[in-house]
Formats: structure tokens, sequence, C-alpha cells
């Protein structure tokens, strides 16, 4: 070994320099200061840059430009979900490009619990226009914290409500391992992740209506599946037993007779709508007759049962003067015993007798 100062040659053991005394620890003592500056450096700029890297901003910015390039590929690349309706295929499918996005830029960054919700600004297709990215707050070795972006493009924890023991498939798909719970009248089922896009639903009901919707499900999204088509061959029913029942009821007001009298053409006890249906009939009313029947709109209410929103047009004779006109009704059918039974009618609506006197 060679001293660096004198140049002379010495056993590599010496701690000293025989001939001019250079000290070998001191050099050692310096290069180990020089190499923790180093060290403190890189570490210093290493921090620097993963703090910027690894900030909510950063993290919202770059999953951003990936969205709004319409690359679904990259995109899918931060989709976390093992769920069937997930696939990279079915994504590529199901996600719905945005337009032209520019004039982007972030404009707050706000803490929710251990969510952090970045909001941007931009011009969609020349439209001012809002948005964020939501980012959930991580934890590396209980020390180091890092964002994880919950993508906008999948919807979670989704509700979907259908009439009690119905067949349910979302495009096309048996879903019934996801039942989740059963109310009195509806089943509540909870659907995995879904891309947030419009999906065919198919409802087989036990009473045999059939539906199919158009859902665009979204993130913690419940959606009650209640608003219902009716087959032409059941409205035609539904229509006729309608004509039917009115007809008996305000006849027989007319007529002044006892609801026992007409009570066994009706499957519920209707006498309270009855007694208020002779209340609006009024006396100067000597001939009823209700003529034709249309539906508007049918759905399930809460309890389950057939709601219809009917047009009744109706002929009367009132003052031996003959008038026509027609109620706007709210028909309510129950299903027992393998059909469907008139159960109510909604008694707000009624023959006004101010109208005929």
């Amino acid at each position: 070994m060679k001293c660096p100062k004198c140049k002379s040659t010495m056993n590599k053991d010496n701690k000293f320099c025989d001939q001019c005394g250079y000290s070998f620890k001191k050099r050692k003592r310096n290069l180990l200061i020089i190499v923790t500056c180093i060290l403190a450096v890189v570490g210093f700029l290493i921090g620097c840059l993963s703090s910027y890297y690894l900030s909510p901003k950063y993290v919202a910015l770059k999953y951003f430009k990936t969205v709004i390039s319409n690359d679904t590929s990259s995109i899918y690349k931060y989709v976390d979900s093992d769920s069937p309706f997930v696939s990279e295929e079915l994504f590529s499918k199901k996600y719905e490009e945005i337009g032209n996005v520019t004039n982007y830029k972030v404009e707050d960054i706000v803490k929710e619990n251990d969510y952090v919700k970045v909001n941007f600004s931009f011009l969609l297709d020349g439209n001012e226009s809002n948005a964020y990215v939501k980012l959930k707050e991580k934890k590396f070795l209980n020390i180091f914290t890092y964002y994880k972006v919950e993508s906008g493009t999948i919807a979670r924890n989704v509700h979907l409500r259908v009439l009690k023991n119905s067949e349910v498939k979302v495009d096309g798909v048996d879903v019934s391992k996801y039942l989740k719970t059963s109310e009195e009248y509806y089943d509540v089922y909870v659907l995995p992740d879904l891309v947030s896009s419009s999906y065919s639903v198919d409802v087989n009901m036990p009473t045999g209506i059939s539906v199919t919707k158009d859902i665009s499900f979204e993130d913690n999204g419940t959606y009650t599946i209640s608003k219902i088509k009716l087959e032409q061959d059941l409205k035609e029913e539904l229509k006729s037993d309608i004509l039917d029942k009115i007809n008996i009821l305000y006849k027989a007001s007319v007529d002044s007779k006892k609801y026992d009298e007409i009570s066994n053409s009706f499957y519920n006890d209707l006498s309270n709508l009855y007694r208020s249906i002779k209340r609006s009939i009024g006396s100067n009313i000597s001939s009823f007759n209700f003529s034709f029947v249309s539906i508007n709109s049918a759905m399930l209410n809460e309890e389950g049962m057939l709601c219809l929103e009917i047009f009744a047009d109706y002929d009367l004779k009132v003052n031996d003067e003959e008038k026509s006109d027609y109620l706007s009704l709210r028909v309510i059918y129950s299903y027992d015993d393998g059909k469907f039974n008139l159960y109510d009618i909604d008694s707000s609506y009624q023959v006004k007798p101010e109208n005929y006197n």
C-alpha cells in the first residue's frame, strides 16, 4: 500500500505512514463523511420526488389524463376488481367514452375521512364542466402514505330491488346468488362490481308479468323495478275488469243500494269506498254509466301491488239532462290465487256533485 501523501510503500495494516506520519484513520473518517453526505443528498432528492409522485394531485392528474385519453386498456389498469362483470373484455365493451376535454386544472383537494377528493374544472366539448377523482388513503409499513384511485368507472355496492320471488338476470346473467335480503314484499340483491354503464335487467315476476329495463348503474345506487309495461292481453283483461267493477259501484250508488247487495262482486272489502262514492253522487243524478277505460301507466307500490293510473269515460243523466265526462282514477290490484283482483280505488278521485247542480 502507498501513502497518498508521500507515495512511500508500507504495510497495509499500518495506521500511520512511517515516512511522513499521514493518518490513514483520518482518511477513512473523511471518506465516511463524504459517503454520508452523498446518501443524505440522495435521500433528500428521493424524498422530494416521492412526495410529488405519490401526492394526491399527481396521482389524480395521472388518472384524469388517462381517462380523457379514452384508452380503455390503460384505464382498466386502475380497476381493482375480480367481479365477473368487470373483466377487461367486458370493460372495453361497456366503457362509455367521454368527449373532447381541454383546459383542465385542479381546483382544490378536499380530505373526507380516509378519502381525498381532487376536484377538476375543464371544458367538455367546449362547455364548462366539473368532476372529481376520489383517492383512497393508504399506509405502507404504517409509515408512508400513498393514494389509490377509486375508479369512477366502476359501480360498487349496487342494490337492486324486485318483487319478491322474481327471477332476475342482468345482461342475461342469472344473479340469484347475489340475493342479500328479503323485505316483506321485495327481494334485495347486492350486485358485484359493474362497469358504470347501461345494463339490460330482465325480471320475471311471480304474477306472470315480465319486465325488461335498461338501467345505468352508478356507485352506491339503489334501483327498484316498479314501473311495468303490461302485455296487451293482460291490459285488455284489466280494462274490462275495471269497467265492470266501477260500473257496479257507481250504478249501485245511484240506485241507493246497500254495500251488502254488491259485496260479492269484490275480492276486498270496499265498503268505505262505496260510502264515499254515494256521497259524491248526490240526488240529482238519475243514471250513470262508464263506457270506456284507458290505462295510462302501471307500476308496483311498496306493498308489491299493481297500481294503474286510468282515465274512465262516463255518461250520466242529471236533472233529466244527459252529460258526458271522465274521471282520472288510481286503481290498485293484488295478485292472489293465481290472478289479479281489484283491491282498492283511490277515493280522492270522485264525481263532484257541485259539477251537476
